[in-house]
């Protein structure tokens, strides 16, 4: 803290003889350091792949499977005159995790004499990663919350024996059918995923600052899905 002077702005006075009325300070100098200092990097390393077949003349099937590796690092700095126990500011937060995401999918298109669809299902997962799955059950944590670590264990599932994921079945189905020779009817539905924003899982996942009001993500936070 002692390396850091909080910042201000100095009046720089228009005063002097012939000058009538209060003194006028149109300008200023600003001193001290920024009071928030942010650095977020990530990495992504994906893996794809479809695989198409006809059966026949009125169905195809296709399939496919990707997933994505990321490393994900946030530090934040705020205040850093104010002294705390870390010595890296009043508000801070610093974390890196490893989440992986990915889909698998099927999907059939039919055609049989102008009634034209496709359905199909769609698995979305995440692993919120070996740094989430240790502090969930790290005691000793300063953020631990058994609450949170009976509900990580109850809604993930363990994937051969190991780290820990969730996942959602999102159901598709598009339909085109002629009614008259100038008229079709659409029909389209299916659920939508939205993982949550990492900000909102891993905040303070490793940190203690001095705030008194401290943003502590949810480690268990439970994706949006949307149905259309």
């Amino acid at each position: 803290p002692e390396a850091y002077e909080e910042p201000d702005d100095i009046p720089l006075g228009v005063c002097g003889e012939g000058v009538e009325g209060p003194c006028d300070h149109p300008f200023f100098m600003d001193t001290g350091d920024a009071s928030i200092w942010h650095d977020r990097h990530s990495d992504t390393y994906s893996a794809a792949f479809d695989l198409t077949r006809k059966f026949d003349r009125h169905h195809t099937i296709k399939g496919g499977w990707e997933t994505q590796f990321q490393n994900a690092q946030f530090v934040s700095v705020a205040l850093p005159w104010i002294a705390d126990p870390s010595n890296l500011g009043w508000v801070h937060d610093v974390y890196e995790v490893n989440p992986r995401v990915g889909a698998g999918y099927v999907q059939d298109s039919f055609d049989f004499e102008g009634f034209i669809g496709n359905m199909g299902l769609r698995l979305d997962y995440w692993f919120p990663g070996k740094e989430a799955d240790e502090a969930v059950g790290n005691t000793s944590r300063a953020n631990y919350d058994a609450t949170i670590e009976r509900e990580y264990t109850d809604q993930t599932h363990s994937f051969l024996g190991g780290r820990r994921f969730k996942a959602k079945i999102l159901p598709r189905l598009a339909v085109s059918h002629p009614v008259t020779d100038h008229t079709h009817l659409f029909l389209n539905y299916g659920h939508f995923n939205q993982w949550p924003t990492y900000f909102y899982v891993y905040s303070k996942i490793a940190s203690v600052s001095s705030e008194d009001f401290p943003l502590v993500g949810n480690l268990n936070l439970n994706p949006e899905v949307a149905v259309q």
